[in-house]
């Protein structure tokens, strides 16, 4: 039962976020964009904290926290100004972050660099960089516009239609199951009989 779970939730959260995806396409892209700046919020909290020291070149000094502060803050705007503003200024503030995010992919790039030069291991700056980058280009794609809008939809009709088949193999894989155990259940009792028969012959 543990191993059939994740499939079966999978299948209901792919269903529910593919009809709000097709259904309110300005809402979700403003719940993706929230979600992008508090991972932005998050992400530039944690390298304060942890990675502020990897290299004392003046030039990573300034790179990071010229990143990283700036994620904090356009992250903060980007979960506020949703709450507060109206949609035109909304809209705005959706391609300044985008823009601030492929350019703080770029900076990251740099800074990943520095840390080669410093002979520090940088594999998961470079995946991190790469994820603020897919999240720039994302919020562009999806950007509160009529283009935004119907990509948006594409998306949710992809996802419904995969929860929808997710939903389907597992409910034919259950009736087979169920099929399968009740057969062998029938199996089972016909045995005793046969052997009972066969005891009567000898």
């Amino acid at each position: 039962m543990k191993k059939n779970f994740w499939p079966w939730c999978a299948a209901v959260v792919a269903i529910i976020a593919g009809l709000i995806l097709t259904i309110n396409p300005s809402g979700a892209v403003k719940f993706i964009a929230m979600l992008c700046g508090l991972a932005v919020i998050a992400n530039g909290v944690f390298n304060i904290i942890t990675a502020r020291k990897l290299c004392d070149t003046g030039s990573y000094t300034t790179t990071f926290y010229v990143k990283n502060i700036g994620s904090i803050v356009l992250g903060l705007l980007t979960v506020i100004i949703p709450l507060a503003v109206a949609s035109a200024a909304w809209k705005v503030m959706v391609y300044i972050f985008a823009v601030f995010l492929v350019a703080a992919a770029a900076l990251g790039f740099y800074s990943c660099t520095l840390l080669k030069k410093a002979g520090v291991e940088r594999k998961r700056y470079i995946f991190e960089n790469f994820g603020i980058l897919l999240a720039g280009v994302l919020l562009f794609l999806i950007s509160p516009d009529g283009l935004g809008k119907f990509i948006v939809r594409i998306i949710g009709i992809i996802v419904l239609v995969a929860g929808v088949v997710l939903l389907a193999v597992q409910i034919i894989a259950l009736l087979n199951e169920k099929k399968n155990s009740v057969e062998v259940e029938a199996e089972v009792k016909d045995e005793p009989e046969d052997a009972s028969d066969s005891t009567e012959n000898q």
